[in-house]
């Protein structure tokens, strides 16, 4: 199980990394949302990108 993650890893975090831009796109198009929850979450979803 280890060898399969170490063979994939770069595809593993590729992947995380752009399901993280698509939640920060989703979530700059959101309304019901205040404006500083919606700050709050983009400053997560971006630290957890980089």
């Amino acid at each position: 199980m280890f060898d399969l993650i170490r063979t994939y890893q770069l595809n593993l975090m590729l992947m995380l990394c752009g399901s993280c831009i698509i939640l920060i796109f989703l979530l700059l198009q959101t309304r019901f949302l205040s404006r500083t929850r919606k700050m709050i979450l983009l400053f997560m979803l971006g630290v957890a990108f980089f």
